[in-house]
């Protein structure tokens, strides 16, 4: 779970662009690995404690790596292209619904 994302953070180094970065499972992943983190530290189970240790470092890393390219030109662009990709799609799959171009027509008139 905490080691599926790193295979990205090389790409996200040479692209500069957090384009192919899930934000949702880092954050996710992030919040799960801390939470079982402390609780292996009030409990002093070092089962639990070390390998959620590691994952809160890993997910550290890759919340940093986010932070440090997220604002950059490479992944406003990639974010951009996605956002019109996205839109097209959807009016392509609007113009080919008949439901939707009948529910366009009566509310026309």
């Amino acid at each position: 779970m905490y080691g599926g994302p790193l295979t990205i953070m090389n790409t996200v180094i040479s692209t500069k662009s957090v384009e192919f970065m899930p934000l949702g499972l880092t954050v996710g992943a992030s919040l799960c690995s801390f939470t079982w983190l402390a609780y292996g530290w009030c409990v002093g189970d070092w089962f639990i404690l070390v390998p959620n240790g590691g994952g809160a470092i890993l997910c550290s890393a890759q919340i940093m790596l986010y932070c440090t390219y997220a604002g950059t030109e490479e992944s406003r662009a990639a974010f951009e292209r996605i956002r019109v990709e996205r839109r097209s799609a959807m009016d392509k799959e609007r113009a080919g619904d008949p439901l939707l171009k009948s529910r366009e027509a009566a509310m026309a008139v």
